[in-house]
């Protein structure tokens, strides 16, 4: 039975997949944003973005444990 390998996306080392935490750097309305649109329009928090006076979650960290 072989493990599946990832890239590290930082270091680009390559782990384990079951090693590997998912993260999103930014809610998809946003990341859809174009750089200019983003800078004009949004301000960010170390846990939250705020867009057009609409809140936004972006840091959620689930631990799972098991198999």
């Amino acid at each position: 039975m072989s493990q599946e390998l990832v890239k590290c996306p930082c270091c680009e080392k390559v782990v384990p997949a079951t090693d590997v935490e998912l993260t999103y750097r930014l809610p998809d309305d946003i990341a859809c944003m174009d750089e200019e649109e983003r800078a004009s329009t949004c301000k960010y928090a170390n846990d939250y973005v705020v867009c057009d006076d609409k809140r936004f979650l972006s840091a959620l960290y689930l631990a799972f444990t098991g198999t």
